[in-house]
Formats: C-alpha cells, sequence, structure tokens
C-alpha cells in the first residue's frame, strides 16, 4: 500500500462512483493508505478503519504527498 495525502476536501463513497453513496469526507490534508488505483480516476483507501473511494484527483501520494505535509506545519 501506499500512503495517501489529501489536498482537498475528497468525498469518501461506498463505490468508485458518483453515484455511490456518502459514506464520510476526510479533512484537508488527512492521510490514508491506498490500497488500489481502480484506473478510471478514482481510488480505493483506507483511512481511520473506513475503507472506501475517492476521486484521484482529490489526492496526492510519495513525494508530492510529503511536500503538502510540510506545507501544513505551522
Amino acid at each position: 500500500m501506499t500512503g495517501v495525502q489529501t489536498c482537498a476536501l475528497p468525498i469518501l463513497r461506498n463505490q468508485p462512483t458518483t453515484d455511490g453513496t456518502i459514506i464520510g469526507k476526510l479533512t484537508k490534508y488527512s492521510g490514508g493508505e491506498l490500497v488500489e488505483d481502480m484506473g478510471n480516476g478514482w481510488w480505493h483507501i483506507s483511512s481511520g478503519g473506513i475503507d472506501g473511494y475517492i476521486w484521484s484527483e482529490n489526492c496526492v501520494t510519495g513525494e508530492e504527498a510529503k511536500e503538502e505535509d510540510r506545507k501544513s506545519v505551522v
């Protein structure tokens, strides 16, 4: 699994589609684990013990995530 750092306010859904039920909302700069890249713009993630799907354009990973994390430190 890869670390995920959100950079917007993504909505966590129960299916990888905008028709999926909203099961949560992640806070800005929250982290999680990328379980699977669904290959259609959606990522399956796990955060805070909840598994769901977010639109990948709302997130960053790797070095970009580390940079966003550094920006959020006060």
